[in-house]
C-alpha cells in the first residue's frame, strides 16, 4: 500500500521526467565532428545531467505529506496526511518506502540521461572507452544522490513549493561556488560534472564519491529523526 500511495504521488512526475530528458537530449544532440577534442564533448555533455538533478529534487518526499501527482509542486498540506498518520505503520517505514521509490525513480531517469548523453554526442560514443562512461555515470550518481537527499531534507519541514526553490538555489549556489571560487588541487575532485570528470581523468574520484556518499547518509539520517520527532 505505501509502495502504491507514493507511485501514485510521483508517476506524472516520472513520465514528464522522461519526456523532457529526450527533449533535452534533442536540443542537445551534437551534429559535430566525431573527431572532436573528447575533454570539449564530454563538458557538453555534463549540461543533459540537468535533469538527473531536476529529477532528483522533484522526486524527492518524506513519506508523510501526500504529495500531488501533478508536475507542479504545491503550496499547503493535503487533508488525508493525517490518515497516513494514523496508518498502523512506523514513521520511519513511511519514510523509508517514500524515499527508497523516490531514489529508484530518479536512477530510471539518471540511467536514461546517461545512454543520451552517450547517444548525442558523436566524440564520446566514438572516442570515449564504455568503462570511462560507465565511470561518468557512477561517479555522477553520487552527486544526483546528495541532491536527492537534499530534496528529503527539505521536504521533510517545508512545503513542496518551498522545498523545490530551497533544493533549486542551494544546488546552484554549490555549483557557483565550486567552479567560481578557487579551489585547493585536493578540492578539484569534487567537480564530477566538469574536469574531474572521468571521460576526462579517465580515474574514480573516490574521495569525492566517499565524501557525497557520507553527506547523502548523513542528510538522509537528519531526515529521518526530524520526521520521527515533528508534531504534524
Amino acid at each position: 500500500m505505501l509502495w502504491m500511495k507514493g507511485w501514485y504521488e510521483t508517476r506524472i512526475r516520472l513520465l514528464l521526467l522522461v519526456a523532457a530528458t529526450l527533449a533535452m537530449s534533442a536540443l542537445a544532440s551534437d551534429s559535430g565532428p566525431a573527431t572532436a577534442n573528447i575533454s570539449a564533448r564530454g563538458l557538453e555533455a555534463t549540461t543533459l545531467f540537468g535533469a538527473s538533478v531536476l529529477a532528483a529534487i522533484l522526486l524527492a518526499g518524506a513519506g508523510i505529506k501526500t504529495q500531488p501527482g501533478g508536475f507542479r509542486p504545491s503550496k499547503g498540506l493535503h487533508g488525508s496526511m493525517y490518515y497516513t498518520l494514523s496508518l498502523p505503520v512506523t514513521r520511519r517505514r513511511l519514510f523509508g518506502v517514500r524515499v527508497s521509490l523516490g531514489l529508484a525513480e530518479t536512477a530510471v531517469i539518471h540511467l536514461l540521461v546517461c545512454y543520451a548523453a552517450w547517444l548525442v554526442h558523436p566524440a564520446i560514443r566514438l572516442n570515449a572507452p564504455l568503462s570511462d562512461i560507465f565511470k561518468h555515470g557512477v561517479a555522477s550518481f553520487f552527486c544526483v544522490t546528495a541532491v536527492y537527499s537534499l530534496g528529503v531534507l527539505f521536504a521533510t519541514f517545508l512545503d513542496d513549493l518551498y522545498q523545490t526553490w530551497a533544493s533549486m538555489f542551494t544546488v546552484m549556489a554549490v555549483i557557483v561556488i565550486l567552479n567560481r571560487v578557487p579551489l585547493p588541487p585536493s578540492l578539484d575532485t569534487f567537480l564530477l560534472l566538469s574536469r574531474a570528470s572521468p571521460l576526462i581523468t579517465h580515474t574514480m574520484p573516490w574521495i569525492a564519491m566517499a565524501t557525497l556518499l557520507a553527506l547523502s547518509a548523513t542528510l538522509l539520517l537528519v531526515s529521518a529523526r526530524i520526521v520521527e520527532s515533528r508534531e504534524y
